[in-house]
């Protein structure tokens, strides 16, 4: 079975040069959170969501349309 990623986020990553590392890093989440939020083995709280877009200069609605709220 193919694994799932949130294509979006791994793009923005990828864009801005930045690892999983650096971005637990800038947001003060674990490591395992964003792995986590990036494999979408969990879904993100409103916090953590805030957190990762504004960590990578996107909106939460492009990383996680529909759940901007």
């Amino acid at each position: 079975m193919a694994r799932q990623r949130n294509a979006k986020m791994a793009s923005a990553l990828a864009a801005r040069g930045i690892t999983g590392t650096e971005l637990a890093r800038r947001t003060g989440l674990s490591r395992g959170t964003i792995t986590a939020v990036l494999n979408k083995r969990v879904v993100p709280t409103v916090v953590t969501r805030d957190m990762i877009a504004d960590a990578l200069g996107v909106t939460v609605k492009y990383l996680w349309p529909g759940m901007e709220t």
